[in-house]
């Protein structure tokens, strides 16, 4: 009986399942372990982990539409699904939580990836090596550890509603779908283009209800709950897409082309980390990879360079289409391969191709993957930092610099240095990091001028950690050390 149990366990193991499974283990440890490096050493910021936690507190204590109305940013998103989330910050207090249920969830998506992959092609082997492409694919590893985004989270629930479908459980599709639009005002897009897919091509009329509603969802975001509960523009994050907006014809054409000059070198640097590893295979079911297309025009029309990389959350509904196209492209390569060389051949072509899609994965993947950007970067005065925290009343009033930021979440009220209209007794520095500008000015610059022009004193100093107090008790000891602080700031201010 125990050799027996043991033979079926040897088996599992052999089995592109337990392979699969392994690796997503494995992403989820090691960028788990990243993430939260990242936010203990001051390397996580208010934009967005601070933005989000901080909402996130405020919605537990009763303030549900909190994700609605942003502290430290004109920006915001219709992100419903933080309301989901709010059971977990009563069992949670350290924000950290956010970034391992990011991780797990990404983690997870790669099984749907297997689950499709399996469906698709009749090498067991091709699932695990879709899931090792998915778990090793740039936009995904960033998503991971670059702060907490609720739009992170439609990533493996937009894979989950594919794989739904595809199996014809619509019902649990549809739910997908639903918390996937809760995630960002611009999944109703993919949502959209996904029904049209589904009722163009598999002719089911499940696929026009979802683009019925992704249509009515990103209609009602942009242009009602936007603008009419934020008083912003009605097109989203909206300054960026002004040149669309203001001006006539030829004015919107020659900014156009100036401007897909100057960001070139953004995009070919996007179109290499997404398409290289995937070996250029979701061109080969453009079915399926235009469902990602009305994203990436999204972010491409941007004037807003950043929303064209992978290094940030932008991708998060182009990257689970852009994984079923390539998965699917790959088998229609196959099959042209079976019908046009001989066997041997054939073998050997898709053993060249699985090698080199891994091949290439992990080279870009070691070259330019999340592990090399700042998870492990010092430069914060820890002990500093630790002792000043005792002394930041949570029930007042906190003006410090967006690295800072994501460890006050818990206190009333939080802004970040030069945030117009801003009026706080008290404001925190590491005047020993000057990392991290926000507004054009570091930390340490904003501290300075706040201590110089706007009668804020140090009531707290320690490894070059500083507490300033508005009209404050001077002690003349602190003021002095502040002082010599603040020489090489005042010097460049005057430059």
């Amino acid at each position: 009986m125990i050799k027996r149990t043991l033979s079926h366990f040897r088996l599992f193991l052999d089995t592109p399942r337990a392979v699969a499974w392994s690796f997503i283990v494995v992403f989820i440890v090691v960028l788990g372990v990243l993430s939260t490096q990242r936010h203990t050493l001051y390397n996580s910021s208010a934009f967005d982990l601070a933005f989000h936690d901080h909402a996130l507190w405020r919605m537990a204590r009763g303030d549900l539409l909190a994700f609605l109305k942003p502290p430290f940013t004109g920006a915001a998103h219709v992100e419903p699904i933080m309301i989901l989330l709010v059971p977990f910050r009563w069992l949670f207090a350290d924000v950290r939580w956010l970034l391992l249920l990011q991780t797990i969830a990404l983690g997870l998506g790669g099984w749907g990836i297997y689950r499709i992959t399996s469906r698709v092609w009749p090498q067991a082997q091709a699932g695990a090596l879709f899931t090792a492409v998915y778990l090793l694919y740039l936009p995904v590893g960033y998503m991971a550890i670059f702060d907490f985004h609720p739009v992170a989270l439609a990533t493996p629930l937009l894979i989950f509603a594919f794989d739904a479908a595809d199996t014809q459980h619509f019902r649990r599709a549809t739910i997908l779908l639903l918390l996937a639009l809760m995630c960002k005002e611009e999944i109703g897009f993919v949502a959209a283009s996904l029904g049209i897919y589904w009722f163009l091509v598999k002719r089911w009329k499940w696929g026009l209800l979802w683009a019925v509603f992704g249509f009515l969802w990103a209609a009602l975001s942009y242009f009602v709950i936007l603008p009419g509960g934020l008083n912003l523009d009605a097109v989203g994050t909206h300054s960026y897409y002004s040149w669309l907006f203001q001006g006539d014809i030829q004015s919107r054409i020659d900014f156009f082309i100036r401007m897909n000059q100057f960001y070139w070198d953004y995009k070919v640097q996007w179109m290499t980390a997404m398409f290289a590893p995937l070996l250029l295979l979701p061109f080969l079911k453009p079915a399926i990879f235009l469902i990602a297309v009305p994203t990436i025009l999204l972010h491409a029309l941007s004037a807003y360079p950043l929303q064209l990389v992978v290094e940030h959350q932008y991708m998060a509904a182009v990257v689970p289409f852009t994984l079923i196209a390539a998965v699917h492209g790959g088998y229609r390569a196959w099959t042209w391969l079976k019908k046009h060389v001989s066997k041997n051949r054939q073998v050997r072509f898709l053993r060249i191709g699985a090698f080199a899609m891994l091949a290439i994965s992990v080279s870009v993947y070691v070259t330019k993957g999340p592990h090399i950007s700042q998870p492990l970067q010092s430069g914060a005065n820890l002990n500093g930092l630790a002792a000043a925290m005792s002394r930041i009343d949570p029930a007042g009033c906190l003006i410090t610099a967006t690295n800072i930021a994501p460890h006050y979440t818990k206190i009333e009220k939080l802004y970040l240095f030069n945030q117009a209209g801003v009026q706080c007794d008290i404001a925190l520095a590491d005047m020993g990091d000057d990392r991290y500008p926000q507004f054009e000015t570091t930390g340490p610059q904003a501290a300075c001028q706040l201590f110089e022009q706007q009668n804020y004193h140090p009531i707290f100093l320690q490894d070059q950690v500083v507490i300033l107090q508005h009209a404050g008790v001077l002690h003349e000891g602190l003021i002095s050390e502040m002082t010599m602080l603040c020489k090489p700031y005042s010097a460049k201010d005057k430059r």
